[in-house]
């Protein structure tokens, strides 16, 4: 299963749409993950215009003015949406595999900057989590690092958000996938 995932920092440009439309042209994605859209609205025409494949779904949660937004696009192909959850930073989906009927939780983050909203946040994905039954798959952009070797920053230090990141990963048993190719933003 192949998820791209991306911070755009918005859609709404022919250019910018063009970057989404390489991009999943190159890697041929299962599942693309989006955040940062800045879009209050998002379209079939807009889907259509970066994936040209039959068959693709989506969901998206609009943005909160100029920041923020997540898309959350996938080959009906390959997983069929069964239920849906739109919170204020994530999108949820439980699927379930065309192939083999394999069913599982996936969402798409994009957390705040503020220390105080990611209470908000973690309380947001435990109450996915206690939703639907199954494997879960979280990813996207939390704004926030679990170690300082994460970032270029050489003066970086450990901060309360990022025990209290780790914390959140360590309760729900969550297994880091390792950034590829590894870049910083």
């Amino acid at each position: 299963m192949k998820i791209p995932s991306w911070n755009v920092r918005g859609i709404g440009s022919a250019r910018k749409r063009a970057l989404i439309k390489e991009v999943i042209k190159k890697y041929d994605p299962d599942i693309v993950f989006i955040q940062e859209s800045k879009r209050m609205e998002f379209n079939d025409r807009w889907a259509r215009s970066v994936w040209k494949a039959r068959g693709i779904s989506w969901v998206a949660a609009p943005s909160w003015g100029a920041s923020g937004g997540i898309v959350t696009m996938w080959n009906k192909d390959v997983a069929l949406g069964m239920g849906e959850l739109i919170g204020k930073y994530s999108v949820s989906l439980n699927f379930k595999q065309q192939e083999d009927g394999f069913v599982w939780v996936l969402t798409n983050v994009y957390g705040p900057n503020d220390n105080r909203e990611r209470k908000e946040l973690w309380e947001e994905l435990a109450d996915i989590r206690g939703l639907w039954d199954g494997p879960w798959c979280v990813g996207g952009e939390f704004n926030v690092i679990r170690f300082k070797e994460e970032t270029n920053n050489t003066n970086q230090r450990v901060t309360t958000s990022m025990r209290k990141f780790n914390r959140f990963v360590d309760a729900f048993e969550i297994k880091e996938i390792p950034l590829s190719p590894k870049t910083f933003t």
